[in-house]
Parts: C-alpha cells; sequence; structure tokens
C-alpha cells in the first residue's frame, strides 16, 4: 500500500525529469533507503518480518508521502494539493473492487481456468462499474464515450 504513493506520482517524476531536478529525489531515495535499513533490521529483531514490512512501508510513507510531496509543491511548482484531492475520487472508486479481490481470496477456492475465468471478469465488471460511477470525471467519460459514438455511427 506504501508503494502506491510513489505509483500514484509518477508524473512528479517527469516533471522532475524536464526540469532537470531528479537528482534531489535520488539524493532522499538515498537516505531514506539507509532509514530503512536500519528501521527494518531493528524491527525484524523484534517482530521478524513483519517488522521488516513496517520498517519499509514507514520509510515508503515518508519519502514518498510526505519529503517528496512538499520537493513536488515548493520546487517543481505542482499543486500538490489539487492533484491529491483530485485522486481522491479514483482512490475510493478502487475500494469496493479491493474488497471484492479480497473476499474471493478469502472465501472462493480457484481451481480451474474456468472459476479463475469467472474470477477475473467478475472483478472486471466491478472496477468498471466502480471507476465509471464514482472514479471518473466527465472528461474522461467522454475520452471512453467519443470513440464508441464513433464506432457506432459507422
Amino acid at each position: 500500500m506504501p508503494a502506491s504513493i510513489a505509483l500514484i506520482q509518477n508524473l512528479g517524476i517527469e516533471v522532475q525529469r524536464a526540469e532537470n531536478k531528479h537528482q534531489v529525489r535520488s539524493i532522499i531515495y538515498a537516505v531514506m533507503a539507509i532509514i530503512n535499513l536500519i528501521a527494518s533490521i531493528f524491527l525484524c529483531q523484534l517482530y521478524g518480518a513483519i517488522g521488516s514490512a513496517i520498517g519499509t512501508a514507514f520509510s515508503l510513507i515518508v519519502a514518498n508521502g510526505l519529503i517528496m510531496n512538499i520537493y513536488y509543491h515548493k520546487r517543481c511548482n505542482i499543486d500538490i494539493i489539487y492533484f491529491w484531492k483530485n485522486m481522491r475520487k479514483p482512490v475510493v472508486a478502487l475500494t469496493l473492487p479491493i474488497i471484492l479481490g479480497l473476499l474471493i481470496d478469502y472465501f472462493y477456492e480457484i481451481d480451474s481456468i474456468t472459476s479463475f475465468f469467472i474470477c477475473v471478469v467478475l472483478y472486471t465488471v466491478v472496477y468498471c462499474v466502480s471507476m465509471w460511477l464514482i472514479g471518473m470525471n466527465n472528461y474522461e467519460k467522454n475520452l471512453i464515450l467519443k470513440p464508441i459514438g464513433k464506432l457506432l455511427k459507422r
């Protein structure tokens, strides 16, 4: 989950490259890697593999969720508050498909290609409906509807 922050912010990486400001990101990540290593070793001794995962999650949240957001906002002139406000709807829309996936994993045994296909179709339908109803704005919906409209006119 903490890695999701970095994946969502990939656009910021391209802005950094375009403005030749990506060296700071490298330094921040190097420092956070050292902190991650130290925290993971300490927490691993106390809590095993879960402790190591907590150390990694902590470093990712601090590096990507806090430091990089401040850097994007202050030095790359990205309106990061506006960006995250616009990300709320898609993130909320992903909640239902994630819950469905967890329920399928917990209650349903996928033991054949047919059961796998059924789960994939069910998940895909729920994902598409959830994104359409909750996650997408009108501009994004029109990006889908216009080509479909052109195909139907043929």
